[in-house]
């Protein structure tokens, strides 16, 4: 993700079991940009990002359940733009105006210590670190090319030794929470340094393996990676997959129902308390959101139940289940079309079929993150194509054993109704030349608009993420 400018703010009240917590803000400058959240429970993080509701007088209330410290993170995009804010709030709550025209992207109300906020931009400027270094940007610790165990390791000490005064500086359990992001965030970055270096194709010594496994339990000793606070961690569960890969180099699972049983029993044996119960969680609430469908999806969230039968993550456990059976149970809706691809080689012989339509196309994948949240919101875009008598053509970009399966578990939990297809390889090239820049490269979500002669109406429409403003725009044809 790329980050442009980031506030962290961090709040602490005494908890009361009497209320929830409530976190509100006003809205000002919007202007286009978008504003999600993550909401923790129980002191569990969950990676649920949920859009924000904001009501008509321009304001939002998120509200989180009774505990002693909940975190709310909040990301607005735009612009170009990320704004990413942390809130950790009691049950007195906190109150922020959201403004992307500010240098941080919020103004504070009440309930926001300047101390804290200090400590937790220099912890977030460990993940910025992470990120850049993983993404190729920027590494001014010279990291990606350094090989050696100890040294990297030198630089990471140095980098935490530098920043613990601030987070000491805060008040527990602030200071254990932000100790605990620092470990996790460091430790991401020398798990990077970790992989790049020991990397078969590296062709590593048998003494540089020994160093960097020595230098491994080290590093692993002191960040504590199932500290609990490490449940209110974002980096937690690609800490503890990386774990999984690191210590199994070997494991070929094959398919997604082995990796899924693979990965809960690793949880359980190797984390406790929150930490495996958030990790059971999101092994099952990822498998949804990722639209994989797994079939065994509801053995795991019978054990789930069973081991946490009171846990605040359920409402999030049973949404997945229900989506997992609703995709997994065969539905005729004489709405949802699949099409045939042999003889379709490319956009034109597709289209022949509606000459004289106005024809939506969305070009997709199953492991489209983007697009399967485009499809949560789909609703309108449906509402204003029957509207507009506008055809919804779907291409998935598809391909593997077993596709056709996935594509229509997708389909069927989203609803789609209209007109599929799966490409095959001819088709799938010249969707390539069609919609991909210069370097043959597109990116998916892609809707276009066929006008009725075949031509393109639009061939790229800018709403392809933004469900409501792409009903709006038909609706204006």
């Amino acid at each position: 993700m790329k980050k442009s400018a980031i506030g962290i703010l961090f709040l602490f009240i005494a908890a009361s079991m009497a209320q929830a917590a409530v976190f509100k803000g006003s809205i000002k400058n919007l202007n286009g940009w978008q504003v999600s959240y993550y909401a923790s429970a129980g002191g569990m993080l969950l990676p649920d990002l949920r859009t924000v509701e904001i009501s008509s007088d321009s304001t939002f209330t998120i509200t989180v359940p009774d505990g002693a410290i909940e975190r709310i993170s909040l990301l607005m995009r735009g612009n170009g733009k990320n704004f990413f804010s942390t809130f950790y709030i009691g049950s007195d709550g906190a109150e922020v105006t959201i403004d992307p025209t500010t240098p941080k992207g919020y103004e504070p109300v009440y309930g926001i210590d300047s101390t804290d906020i200090r400590a937790a931009e220099a912890v977030e400027s460990v993940n910025t670190l992470f990120w850049d270094l993983a993404s190729g940007a920027a590494d001014p610790l010279q990291l990606r090319s350094d090989s050696c165990a100890v040294s990297v390791k030198t630089k990471l000490s140095a980098l935490a030794d530098s920043i613990l005064p601030l987070v000491d500086s805060t008040q527990k359990p602030i200071r254990d929470i932000l100790r605990q992001d620092l470990a996790m965030n460091i430790l991401e970055i020398f798990n990077e340094c970790r992989a790049r270096s020991t990397s078969p194709r590296r062709h590593p010594s048998d003494s540089i393996l020994a160093a960097w496994q020595n230098t491994t339990d080290e590093v692993y000793s002191w960040a504590q990676p199932d500290n609990q606070y490490n449940a209110m961690s974002l980096a937690l569960s690609r800490l503890a997959n990386s774990s999984m890969q690191f210590k199994n180099r070997n494991f070929r699972p094959a398919g997604i129902d082995e990796y899924n049983l693979f990965a809960n029993d690793f949880y359980r044996k190797n984390f406790s308390g929150r930490n495996a119960e958030l990790l059971a969680a999101q092994l099952i609430f990822e498998d949804s959101k990722n639209g994989r469908y797994s079939q065994c999806i509801p053995g795991l969230v019978a054990q789930f139940k069973k081991e946490y039968s009171d846990s605040p993550l359920m409402a999030a456990v049973d949404s997945a289940l229900a989506k997992n059976i609703k995709a997994n149970t065969p539905v005729e809706n004489p709405d949802i079309h699949f099409l045939d691809n042999k003889n379709v080689d490319t956009l034109a012989d597709l289209l022949k079929a509606y000459r004289g339509k106005t024809v939506l196309i969305d070009v997709w994948a199953t492991w489209c993150g983007p697009c399967r949240e485009a499809f949560s919101k789909i609703k309108p875009v449906q509402e204003a194509a029957r509207e507009k008598d506008i055809v919804l053509l779907y291409i998935s970009m598809d391909e593997g054993d077993g596709c056709e399966k996935n594509v229509q578990k997708v389909v069927n939990s989203f609803g789609l109704t209209g007109e599929h297809i799966i490409v095959n390889p001819a088709l799938r090239a010249d969707i390539f030349k069609t919609f991909g820049n210069k370097d043959g490269i597109i990116s998916i979500p892609h809707t276009a608009l066929i006008a009725p002669n075949g031509s393109f109406k639009i061939k790229k429409m800018d709403e392809s993420e933004n469900p409501e403003a792409l009903a709006a725009k038909l609706r204006a044809l």
